[in-house]
C-alpha cells in the first residue's frame, strides 16, 4: 500500500490495516511480501480488473456510508480543508526488481501530485470521522508489481476514512497550502491542529489510470486487495520535419535577400559579414534546395 495511508494510532484491528495484514493466501490469491508499513504481508487477489474496481469501490463506499448512517440522527458539525500535495512518494509491497526506491514506508515506485480534500464530521465529544479524497495524477518509474524499471503515468482517484480523536478543532487555516509527503496522518494533525490526535479504521480505494491498477481495504477483516497494473507510458514520436524550399535569392541586394529567405521560414544571415560602408549581392544560399522548416540558412554575398 502506498505511503499516503501512513502512521496509524491506537489502530482499531477491525479497520484496513488489519484487512491488509492476512497470514497466507487464499484461492485464487498470491502473497506479496512484508513491507515496513505492511509487516505481516497480504495477498494479492486475482480477478479480472474492472471487476476490482467495482468490489473496491462498494467496499468503501459501503464502509464510509455505514459511517455516515451512523451520524445522521445526531447533530453534527462538518468542517471541510484543501491542501494540495507535490511529488509524494507512493509505495507499494515491492517486488524483485531494483527500480523501486527506498523509504521508511517501503519500495516507491511513483510520485503523486493532487489535491486533497479532508472533511470532517463530529461524531461524537472529540470524536470525528475524517474523510481525505485524493484526486490528481501520479508519475511512475517502476512497475508497482515487480519493481522493475517501468516510466508510466495518468490520473490518481482515492479516498480514506479514519476515525479521529482530538481535543483539537478541524480548520482550514491549520493546514499548510501544499505538502511533499504522503503521510496523511500528519495532515490530519495539522487540521486538528494536535500532534497528539490519534487515527483509527483506515478502509481506502485508490484508483490509478481509470481503474487500470487499484488498491482497496474496507472494514471487514480479509476485505482487501489489489487488482491490475498501471500501464506503461511510450512518448508518442516527434512530428515529422517539414521540409521548406529555398528560395532563389541570386541577384538580390543583400538585404532583399535575408527578407525573402526569412519569410519563407527561416533563420537567416550573411556570410561574409557585411560592411555598412559598401552594398552586397546575394550569389545563393547554403545550404541550397530544401531546409527543415524554423532552421537556419545563410544568404552567401558579395560586395559589388
Amino acid at each position: 500500500m502506498h505511503g499516503r495511508r501512513a502512521r496509524h494510532r491506537d489502530h482499531d484491528n477491525s479497520g484496513g490495516e488489519a484487512a491488509a495484514r492476512q497470514s497466507g493466501p487464499t484461492s485464487g490469491s498470491r502473497a506479496y511480501p512484508a513491507s515496513p508499513e505492511n509487516p505481516q504481508g497480504g495477498i494479492r487477489i486475482k480477478i479480472p480488473r474492472k471487476i476490482g474496481v467495482v468490489i473496491g469501490a462498494l467496499a468503501v463506499l459501503g464502509t464510509a456510508g455505514g459511517m455516515l448512517a451512523t451520524v445522521a440522527g445526531a447533530s453534527t458539525t462538518t468542517v471541510t480543508g484543501t491542501t494540495q500535495v507535490v511529488n509524494a512518494p507512493d509505495t507499494t509491497s515491492g517486488g524483485t526488481g531494483t527500480a523501486c526506491t527506498s523509504s521508511s514506508q517501503g519500495p516507491v515506485w511513483a510520485l503523486d501530485t493532487y489535491t486533497n480534500t479532508l472533511t470532517a464530521v463530529s461524531t461524537g465529544p472529540d470524536t470525528w470521522q475524517v474523510t481525505l479524497t485524493a484526486n490528481g495524477s501520479f508519475a511512475g518509474f517502476a512497475d508497482p508489481a515487480t519493481c522493475n524499471a517501468m516510466t508510466s503515468k495518468g490520473s490518481l482517484l482515492g479516498m480514506i476514512t479514519y476515525k479521529v480523536t482530538s481535543t483539537g478543532t478541524p480548520s482550514q487555516a491549520n493546514l499548510k497550502s501544499s505538502y511533499s509527503t504522503g503521510d496523511l496522518a500528519t495532515m490530519v494533525d495539522d487540521f486538528f491542529n494536535d500532534p497528539n490526535a490519534t487515527l483509527s479504521g483506515g478502509a481506502y480505494f485508490y484508483s490509478y489510470q481509470n481503474g487500470a491498477y487499484v488498491q482497496w481495504a474496507g472494514q471487514a477483516s480479509g476485505d482487501s486487495g489489489i487488482t491490475g497494473d498501471v500501464t506503461a507510458y511510450t512518448a508518442p514520436p516527434p512530428p515529422p520535419v517539414q521540409m521548406v524550399a529555398i528560395p532563389n535569392v541570386v541577384g538580390l541586394s543583400a538585404s532583399a535577400a535575408l527578407a525573402k529567405v526569412r519569410a519563407a521560414g527561416f533563420v537567416s544571415y550573411t556570410s561574409p559579414f557585411r560592411n555598412p560602408a559598401y552594398t552586397y549581392v546575394a550569389t545563393g544560399t547554403s545550404p541550397s534546395g530544401s531546409a527543415p522548416k524554423g532552421s537556419t540558412v545563410v544568404v552567401l554575398v558579395k560586395r559589388t
